[in-house]
This record gives C-alpha cells, structure tokens and sequence, in this order.
C-alpha cells in the first residue's frame, strides 16, 4: 500500500486486547463487588484488568503530562510514556505544542529514545525516516513512486494547553474539556500557573498497581500515623469525611473566608465528578480551603517560601486544589504550586511525577530555597512510596479479602464507583 487516506490523529488500537470470556469475567468482578468495600485482588494485580485500565481510562480520559515551561523553545521536546505508549511532547518552529506518538510510521520503530532535549528534526535510528519537530515528515529514502509524504508524519494526541498545564487525549472523540477549563480558570488564573517556572520535577517509582496509588492520594484516613510534616501544616486532615469533628473548625473556617474574600480571593469550590458527569464530558473538580492556623504556605515554619505567584495580592492562609480525570491532580499554594500525575507502567508498577512550580521570575537561592519549597510534598510522597509499595504486598497475598471503608474513604468510594463504570 502506498499510504492511505489515514487521519494523522490518534487512531484506536487495531488489536483486540481481551476476548469475549476475559470481559464476561471482568464484568462478572463488577457486578459482585460489595458497596462500600474495598476491591478484589484482581483489580490490582491482574494484566487482563490492567489491560482494560489502559483502553477504558488512559486512553479516553484528557491526561496531564506537563508544564509549558519545560519547552519553552521551538524545538524543546520530553518524552511521556504510559504503558506501552510512548509520546513526544514538543513545540513546533511556530511555538505550538504537539504530542506526537513516538512509533516510526514506516515499520513502528521508536523514533525519539532520549527523554528530553532539543531537536530540529527526530531521526528514526532504524532506516533514518526523518520527521520535524511538528511530526511531518521530511525525508523517508527509496520510497516507490506516488509514496505521499504527507500521508505518513506522525500520528498525534491531542492536546489543549491551559494555565500552562498541557493535557493530551489519545481519544478519536475526546471528552469534552471545556467545562473543567471555564469552572477552574478563575480559581487557577490568580496564581499565575500560565507564567510560573519548574523549580524541581522529581519521579518516585511504585511497585504498585496505579489505582492502589490514586486510592491513597484521596483519602486521609491514614494521613496522622504516616504523614507528620503534612499535618503539622494541614492539621484538619482527621476531619475530612467527619462533618461532626469538621463543624469544631466552623468559626476559623469563617474568619478565613471573610479573609480571603476581603483580598478578593476565591473560596470554596465547585465541580462535576463521578458518575454526575455526563459521558462526553472529562470530569473535574476545584476548591480553595485554608491551611492550618498561622501558616502563610506549606512551610515547616509557616512563613513564605517564594514570591507570591500571578495577582495574588497577600497571603491569606489558603491552598487551591484540583483535578482533572482520574490521575491528574494540583495544589497551589499562595508562593507555589505543585502538579502531580499517576501513570501506569505495568499492573504492579507506577510512576508518580511531582512538578514544583513558582513565579517565573523567581530565582534559586536568591528568591527561594529549594529545599525549604520541597520540605513537606517530596516527605510526603516518599512516605506514600513506602506505604502503596506495602499495600501492593499485602493485595497479592492469598490471604488478602475486601474491606470495609470508614468514613474517611467517602472520597475513595466515589472514585471506584466512577471507575468501575469506565471500565466495565
């Protein structure tokens, strides 16, 4: 075949990944699993339902893969890789992002192998196709007459930047972005994420299935025996989920908002997630609370740890949490921000990227202390390495049965209600 009519955007897989049985099984899992309780072991360490994950979440929902600031030159690319996926996120010569599928349309060889740099042109290290940094094709030797080179650039996900955050989706119809994007600008704008700078990316490898790890970043159930720096600086942690203990906090929660709003700052939250959210939408969520009593950031001393960020006018004492899909999540401080993904590797390995983001004019040493900004995320995801890595341990034992969540997990609960309907 000389080439095709073939639309360069991500196409779906041609495989079959599962039989007709395989999904009779899978299904039968959701149907008898227990409300309110944890899951069966096959949803953590079996491939086949591994298999599905990636077909029915990661390859439909939109995925954060980054911060603009990481490229900011024509040419600047980094490479993403989930499951057996491997993307190049680059910008073009006329500054547009792309995210180009890292497979050589002549015979599928990698086409990109180092993870970040700079690049005119991508070579295919096996017979030297040669694409530019927006995926068109330049040279490809020895091609039979009529060969269309514009037929054969690299196939591409699509992409949608805001705020600086650039999310893809491998998805022929993706879902809709546009709600998330118009309900989380004016709680994500103020902080300035579109012009803030990377002060540190870090990646902590767990030997665990991602889901174990996205359940243990929902709830903080188990946050006072395992996360004391977090707590020293959100104090409310044994709260969530507790309206009666919550209600203790009302009066400080109200001297907060008059605070925060008096500085013209948002409160409160709004979302569409779960099951509320209709098919064609991605789903989402954003809030603003407060941190603990006289902390100004999530500082071990309180005090500031960088320049205020975007148009913030003061420090009010309050942090912006959000999420998009299932893996993509943000908090931003008054004087930073902290963007996080979990990505799947394999069924038993997962990675989990934590980008440090501050004002882009901020300067190490001299505005910011990196180790003072890294203090109480990078302890508390190293403490969630060890304890998702034992969780793993503990679901793969024959011994191992669903437990009941308390009531701290309500969060935890919702999640699997929405993902067992993704995948089901």
């Amino acid at each position: 075949m000389s080439g095709g009519t073939f639309d360069r955007h991500w196409q779906p897989p041609e495989r079959v990944s599962l039989s007709a049985q395989d999904l009779e099984w899978l299904r039968s899992l959701v149907d008898r699993r227990h409300p309110q309780f944890s899951l069966e072991a096959a949803f953590y360490n079996d491939p086949r339902v591994f298999e599905r994950d990636v077909e029915q979440v990661f390859l439909r929902n939109w995925l954060l893969v980054g911060h603009a600031s990481r490229i900011p030159r024509p040419g600047d690319y980094f490479l993403f890789s989930l499951a057996d996926t491997s993307v190049i996120i680059s910008r073009g010569a006329g500054g547009q992002i792309h995210a180009l599928i890292n497979v050589c349309r002549h015979r599928g060889s990698l086409v990109c192998t180092k993870a970040d740099g700079n690049a005119r042109s991508f070579v295919c290290p096996y017979h030297s196709w040669t694409y530019d940094s927006s995926g068109n094709l330049l040279s490809a030797r020895y091609m039979p007459e009529g060969f269309d080179s514009a037929k054969h650039g690299l196939r591409q996900a699509r992409v949608r930047v805001f705020q600086g955050l650039i999310f893809i989706s491998f998805a022929a119809e993706p879902l809709d972005l546009e709600p998330a994007i118009a309900d989380l600008a004016p709680y994500l704008g103020p902080h300035g994420l579109e012009s803030a700078r990377i002060a540190r990316r870090a990646v902590y490898p767990l030997e665990a299935n991602w889901k174990l790890a996205v359940e243990n970043y929902l709830e903080c159930y188990h946050c006072p025996g395992v996360h004391p720096e977090y707590c020293s600086v959100n104090p409310r942690t044994h709260t969530v989920g507790l309206p009666e203990i919550a209600a203790e906090d009302a009066e400080e929660m109200l001297a907060w908002i008059d605070r925060a709003r008096a500085l013209g700052h948002k409160v409160g939250g709004v979302g569409k997630e779960g099951l509320s959210v209709p098919p064609s939408q991605q789903d989402y969520g954003v809030s603003r609370v407060p941190l603990g009593r006289g902390f100004k950031t999530s500082s071990q001393d309180g005090e500031p740890l960088a320049p205020l960020m975007g148009t913030l006018k003061d420090y009010d004492g309050g942090q912006t949490y959000f999420a998009v899909g299932p893996v993509s999540y943000g908090v931003a401080d008054c004087d930073h921000a902290i963007i996080l993904r979990f990505t799947p590797l394999t069924a038993l390995k997962t990675e989990v990227e934590m980008t440090w983001l501050v004002e882009g004019s901020a300067v190490e040493g001299k505005d910011y202390d990196r180790d003072r900004l890294l203090w109480m995320w990078d302890a508390t995801i190293r403490q969630d390495q060890t304890i998702v890595n034992q969780h793993q341990e503990g679901v793969r034992s024959r011994f191992y049965r669903c437990g009941p969540y308390s009531r701290q997990e309500t969060y935890v609960e919702r999640w699997i209600e929405w993902y067992l309907a993704q995948i089901r």
